[in-house]
């Protein structure tokens, strides 16, 4: 139970520790799998892979075993993961997780029409599976479709209202489509959420900007610069926004350091604006 809690409060380190407690006070065939899947998550996928064997070992009809070790092994660039995901699936037909893995590794191949047939399929048979909505949104996403990727965002939101991932990818599909009010409440939900993602705060900078509030866009594109020192669409960003705000040195100074790092859209905007 402490290890379960612990995994889904995302301290995977706990978790870890609760499940390897459990196994020395009582060996459980099935808590090989859990401490495999939490060791995966605390990047210790070389553990997980022993983990996920020994559970096969002990119970080879244990789907949920074979979709662990498929995930260790995608994770790990080995081939055989699609072949495990399909034999949790030959076990238990039922087991979202294995649809949803294989509509992720679609993804990762590009092949985002496939993955959107998992991910449905995901939802399909279990339709509270929080992963599944989250993963068809930014597929959605990157097919183009954002106005039918913000109700799969929604969706998501619903079934776990505390991650910052649904409401900023909510918010980056709202962006898309010009809802930039709603897209800036999306960003601000998911900053309280979590307060150290520099692409949150470029989000949300990015579409203040947009709505011509340039004060507030560059506070925020300050915070994602100070934890992203690199972030080369933040600089374009703010250069942006200072220029608009009459501070042309400043808009200047921030859209050579985006050139410095490779932004392109930055070296035109110097040339047309920057003496």
């Amino acid at each position: 139970m402490q290890g379960k809690l612990a995994y889904d409060s995302a301290n995977y380190d706990s978790s870890e520790a609760f499940y390897s407690y459990s196994i020395v006070l009582s060996p459980e065939d099935t808590t090989y799998v859990y401490l495999g899947l939490a060791q995966m998550k605390a990047a210790d996928d070389s553990l997980a892979m022993v983990n996920f064997n020994r559970s096969i070992v002990l119970l080879p009809k244990f789907a949920k075993a074979y979709w662990g070790r498929g995930m260790c092994e995608f994770d790990m660039g080995d081939t055989m993961a699609l072949y495990d995901y399909n034999k949790a699936l030959q076990l238990d037909p039922t087991l979202a997780e294995a649809y949803n893995s294989i509509g992720v590794m679609y993804t990762a191949q590009g092949n985002d029409s496939l993955a959107l047939v998992q991910y449905n399929k995901a939802i399909s048979v279990n339709p509270t599976y929080f992963e599944s909505y989250l993963n068809k949104g930014k597929t959605l996403h990157l097919l183009g479709n954002d106005s039918l990727a913000v109700p799969e965002f929604t969706k998501a939101i619903k079934l776990k209202p505390i991650s910052a991932d649904a409401y900023n990818n909510r918010g980056v599909s709202e962006y898309s489509i010009g809802m930039y009010d709603q897209a800036v409440v999306d960003f601000a939900m998911a900053i309280k959420l979590d307060l150290k993602n520099a692409f949150i705060y470029y989000h949300k900078g990015a579409s203040e900007a947009d709505l011509g509030k340039n004060d507030l866009a560059i506070a925020d594109l300050n915070k994602a610069i100070k934890l992203n020192p690199n972030y080369a669409a933040a600089y374009f960003s703010r250069g942006a926004a200072e220029f608009k705000s009459g501070d042309a040195a400043s808009g200047c100074a921030d859209m050579q350091k985006a050139k410095d790092l490779g932004n392109g859209p930055a070296k035109t905007f110097i040339a047309q604006n920057c003496k």
